[in-house]
């Protein structure tokens, strides 16, 4: 069985990053066309010129509506700019025929937004998948592992970002959590407006609950560069990430320098990292749970702890 998906915003991230052909799969749509299986049923934009666009490089239909567009669709994708996310999902879950519903990160706005989405799909048991892209990466399950066999505990972290603390920020918050556990927001220091007048991208620090190991977060203006990475610091190991390469380094234990009888952090390894995974095992999760073979790698409760961290740290600023 092939199961129809409809994406309602035709993006870059729905269309644009890649086309038919491509080595990698970057997009919704190439990852649809890719699969076994599902199939394409088109695209719905507010900016009809979008759709056609968007249709005729997937050679696929455009809807000049979103009932029509999610209309015989078993799943819906929203990709959405962020500010539209919560009423356009309420408006797709309006819908009986619907098997699942993927959505960009963040898949609401508030917190009250996010629990209102949540109960709902709980009322009417129909799984969400929240693509905060690196939960669906073979390397970064391979790093979780990797951290937990060799890294020991966590001594400290740095990250950097931009383009606002909830639209990219909220991403490192979330690998974050996923790789070294739960934390909570400790202090609050200052704020750039380089993305939405809603969404500045804040300085802040987490505590990792466990010990309340400090990890921080610095803010760099997208205005003048796109950054994205971390660098962890354990007992026993080091890992950085950067995704300018999209690449993780690993370092270990050892003695280097000739001339003091000194132990530091020494390169063991590097992964390169096949950004191809990311959408390929989203959409394979996605068929893994409407088939009671797993759960959702990232669903709405996740989403909605993270809109809550996001929340505490806009509110600390203003304090």
């Amino acid at each position: 069985m092939k199961y129809s998906v409809a994406i309602i915003g035709a993006g870059k991230i729905a269309s644009g990053y890649d086309a038919p052909g491509d080595i990698y799969v970057q997009t919704h749509a190439h990852a649809i066309q890719k699969s076994e299986y599902f199939r394409l049923r088109g695209f719905y934009d507010s900016v009809i010129e979008s759709a056609q666009i968007a249709a005729k490089k997937w050679s696929t239909k455009y809807f000049e509506s979103m009932e029509e567009a999610v209309e015989g669709a078993d799943i819906v994708c929203v990709s959405v700019p962020d500010k539209f996310h919560y009423t356009v999902i309420k408006r797709v879950l309006d819908c009986s025929n619907i098997k699942g519903i993927i959505v960009e990160k963040p898949f609401a706005s508030t917190s009250k937004e996010a629990m209102d989405l949540c109960e709902i799909v709980s009322d009417k048991n129909i799984p969400l998948f929240l693509n905060y892209s690196r939960r669906y990466m073979d390397e970064f399950w391979n790093l979780k592992k990797w951290i937990k066999e060799n890294a020991g505990m966590l001594v400290c972290g740095n990250c950097f970002y931009g383009k606002g603390t909830l639209h990219n920020g909220s991403h490192l918050i979330d690998l974050l959590y996923y790789l070294v556990g739960d934390c909570k927001v400790a202090e609050v220091f200052d704020q750039i407006w380089d993305f939405t007048k809603e969404d500045a991208s804040i300085e802040f620090v987490l505590k990792e609950k466990k010990r309340g190991t400090r990890i921080f977060f610095h803010p760099i203006s997208s205005k003048n560069v796109t950054i994205f990475e971390f660098d962890l610091l354990f007992e026993n190991a080091r890992v950085y990430y950067s995704d300018e390469k999209q690449v993780i380094k690993l370092y270990k234990l050892g003695k280097n320098n000739p001339l003091f009888d000194e132990v530091n952090f020494i390169k063991s390894d590097e992964w390169k990292i096949n950004v191809s995974h990311a959408m390929k095992n989203l959409y394979q999760n996605v068929v893994n749970v409407i088939e009671k073979k797993e759960n959702s790698f990232c669903n709405e409760q996740a989403g909605l702890d993270i809109i809550k961290i996001v929340e505490e740290i806009r509110r600390k600023i203003q304090e």
